[in-house]
C-alpha cells in the first residue's frame, strides 16, 4: 500500500509502509494534526476521491468534520464524508487501521 502523509508525524513510526509524496499515487492519505497545508492536502485528497485516514487527536478536526456533514446535508458536497474518510481519535486505532489496509 502507498501511503501518503501529511501533519505532524512525530508521533508515528513509517517504517513499514511504503510512503509516497505524489498524493495521486496514494491508496491512502493520512492526515495528522497539522497547518494549513495539512488542510489543503486533506481536501485535496477528498477531491481526488481517495481514501482518508483521519487522525482527530485531541478533537482537532471536530468542527471541520461537522462543516463537512452539514455540507453534505445541504446540497453543497455531493459524498457524504463517511464514503472516503475515517475518522479516528486514538493513535492505536489508526496504526489498527493501517494495518488493515
Amino acid at each position: 500500500m502507498k501511503l501518503y502523509v501529511s501533519g505532524k508525524v512525530e508521533d508515528f513510526s513509517f517504517k513499514n509502509y511504503s510512503l509516497t509524496e505524489e498524493l495521486d499515487e496514494a491508496e491512502c492519505i493520512l492526515i495528522l494534526p497539522g497547518g494549513l497545508e495539512t488542510f489543503s492536502t486533506l481536501f485535496q485528497a477528498i477531491q481526488l476521491k481517495k481514501k482518508v485516514l483521519l487522525y482527530n487527536q485531541d478533537m482537532y478536526y471536530t468542527s471541520l468534520i461537522k462543516n463537512l456533514y452539514e455540507g453534505y446535508q445541504k446540497g453543497y458536497i455531493e459524498d457524504v464524508p463517511a464514503e472516503y474518510m475515517q475518522i479516528e481519535s486514538e493513535k492505536e486505532e489508526i496504526i489498527k487501521r493501517l494495518e488493515e489496509k
